[in-house]
């Protein structure tokens, strides 16, 4: 059932000066923004949009649904050219060019009201890019990213420090960390080899730093994953288990169950979702609380988009009759003040590289150094309609070369001509 609640006027706001025309401000009218309700619930439930709605007069009407229901409703509204929803949050699980097309392109918006406090310079241009149409450097700005991240390093400090070796930084040196911390029936690593998107990302968290790709880019209707670096990446995953460096109950295994190894003290290192480290660091559901590192994960010099992106965006109706304000509205809750507030208050994923390295919240978010130097060579995702279908058909592949039942190089070798075959 859908979430709606109006926001009305209330105490002053602290955020940053806006620099819209006075015109806007003047009219008091409302906006309404489709959202996710996690995404509504690191506003304070609102807070953060009473401080918008005194600080410019503009009321939000707050309408949520959880992500599939939101990606069907999005599209029932453009099919009807709608106007009831003015800004919108766009996940990265159903962005297409396709959908793409019914949003406003920002870049005349960005000209004539800049994002304040560094404008896109501050975001990652992994993440820009994304949202671009097409997805290039070039291509028009069709959203904001507002919470999106990437996946970290999480170790043990203390069993890395025993075996005397560095942090990673290539596919062998995590081998040769995870074995020397595979003893007392503490495993290495663990892996998240549940069948679907899982499983995919869990391989791509190790293939894509290295330079491969889920889809040759910028046209996205070829495979690019088979390469040395995509096998390497597998052929490793497959050792893990066949040596018990990682647990061999992991094929099955989902972020869960991973969170729940790290923090029970079964396994020692993994790569994960930047979002999970609270549950590291509560003492009441980790025995290994104070006793987790975070860091970039490995990268080959070079690659600049090494770390995949996951998260949502924020955008504009093309159809809105109220797109100044609109555009006020995104440029307020995408700045850098904002975004501080709900990471620091809220474990919000922030996307201004500013505020990861704001000294308030790096002393109080513990991951906020391994975001700064990670989060800036962030890797945009494929686009395309067909993605649910290559999630399907690499997982099932992928789970063959980790059972041993398919030899790592024929795995993705198979996966690619099926892949390939999506897009004819």
């Amino acid at each position: 059932m859908q979430d709606r609640r109006r926001f009305l006027a209330s105490a002053g706001a602290t955020a940053s000066a806006l620099a819209f025309p006075a015109i806007v401000r003047a009219q008091n009218r409302s906006i309404t923004w489709v959202t996710h309700p996690a995404i509504f619930g690191a506003t304070g439930d609102g807070e953060l949009l009473r401080q918008f709605e005194a600080k410019t007069g503009i009321k939000v009407e707050v309408v949520t649904f959880p992500t599939e229901t939101l990606a069907q409703r999005l599209q029932s509204e453009f099919v009807a050219r709608s106007p009831a929803f003015d800004v919108m949050n766009v996940a990265d699980a159903f962005w297409s060019p396709t959908f793409a097309r019914f949003l406003e392109p920002l870049d005349d918006m960005i000209k004539k009201a800049p994002l304040p406090n560094g404008g896109l310079e501050d975001f990652s241009p992994g993440m820009v890019d994304f949202f671009r149409l097409p997805q290039a450097s070039t291509g028009a700005v069709m959203a904001i990213p507002l919470r999106m991240s990437v996946s970290l390093l999480y170790y043990r400090k203390d069993l890395v420090a025993a075996t005397g070796l560095p942090l990673p930084k290539t596919l062998e040196d995590f081998g040769r960390l995870a074995k020397a911390m595979t003893r007392d029936g503490v495993n290495g690593v663990v892996i998240q080899g549940a069948q679907g998107q899982v499983a995919v990302l869990d391989w791509y968290e190790h293939a894509a730093p290295f330079g491969v790709d889920f889809l040759r880019m910028p046209e996205q209707r070829r495979a690019a994953f088979n390469t040395p670096a995509g096998v390497a990446a597998l052929e490793q995953r497959r050792q893990f288990i066949a040596e018990g460096i990682a647990d061999k109950g992991c094929i099955s295994y989902g972020f869960d169950d991973a969170i729940t190894a790290i923090s029970q003290g079964k396994a020692a290192m993994s790569v994960m979702f930047s979002a999970y480290w609270p549950r590291f660091e509560d003492v009441k559901q980790s025995k290994v609380a104070g006793q987790i590192g975070y860091a970039s994960p490995m990268r080959a010099d070079g690659v600049t988009q090494a770390y995949p992106a996951r998260g949502w965006g924020l955008a504009i109706n093309a159809v809105s009759q109220k797109k100044e304000m609109a555009w006020e509205f995104m440029r307020f809750i995408s700045d850098a003040p904002q975004q501080k507030w709900m990471g620091t208050n809220k474990g919000n994923a922030v996307t201004r590289l500013s505020v990861l390295s704001d000294a308030e919240f790096k002393a109080k978010v513990p991951i906020s150094a391994a975001l700064a130097s990670t989060q800036r060579y962030a890797k945009m995702m494929p686009s395309t309609p067909q993605l649910p279908r290559m999630y399907d058909t690499l997982s099932r592949h992928l789970g063959a070369a980790l059972s041993g039942s398919a030899r790592p190089a024929d795995a993705l070798k198979q996966a690619e001509t099926e892949v390939n075959a999506l897009f004819t």
